[in-house]
């Protein structure tokens, strides 16, 4: 070989050298574009795999909540048949709501007091709703006398504490209770 011929045979081997460097170059590029791709589409995937379970933990509380719900409206039916039958066997046929008997009779203040025979159920006397103390105490006597059993194998008592006495009005000329905290 002569030199002539290395001579060229290095400037084909620099020109390959220089198209397979730029092709390199143009398929390191590409693959640079389709991993930036891949690693937007791992972030979108991540995205919708977080979702996907946070919707799936959704389901299953809506389920839950679907068992919920059921539970209590049985409770709630059974709550307003038992308030109808204390409206009906025990106070005389009341006529009251529901939520009225919840609010002015279940939640009156009691004490509970036990003997070796009996569990004294008494109520404390509400000054402010005279009408259900009154249906209250006009009933006593047949709650009573019904016998009601407890588990314990006491007999249920239902008492009223009396009304309280009236309050006395200030003396004449007096500072306290005259309503006017201005008055000397």
């Amino acid at each position: 070989m002569t030199t002539q011929e290395l001579v060229e045979e290095q400037q084909d081997l620099a020109i390959e050298v220089a198209e397979r460097t730029e092709e390199v170059a143009k398929r390191t590029k590409r693959l640079d574009k389709v991993n930036s791709r891949l690693e937007r589409t791992e972030k979108k995937l991540a995205t919708y795999r977080g979702r996907q379970q946070v919707l799936e933990s959704r389901r299953k509380v809506f389920a839950h909540d679907v068992e919920l719900d059921s539970l209590f409206s049985l409770l709630k039916v059974g709550l307003v048949l038992l308030v109808t039958y204390v409206l009906k066997e025990l106070l005389n046929d009341a006529r009251m709501d529901v939520s009225t008997f919840l609010d002015r009779v279940a939640m009156l203040p009691a004490r509970l007091r036990t003997t070796p025979e009996l569990e004294i159920l008494t109520f404390q006397y509400n000054r402010r709703d005279s009408e259900v103390m009154g249906l209250l105490a006009s009933c006593l006597d047949s709650i009573n006398a019904r016998g009601l059993q407890m588990r314990s194998g006491r007999q249920l008592r239902v008492a009223v504490d009396p009304p309280p006495k009236p309050r006395r009005p200030p003396p004449p000329n007096s500072r306290t209770g005259s309503g006017d905290p201005f008055r000397r």
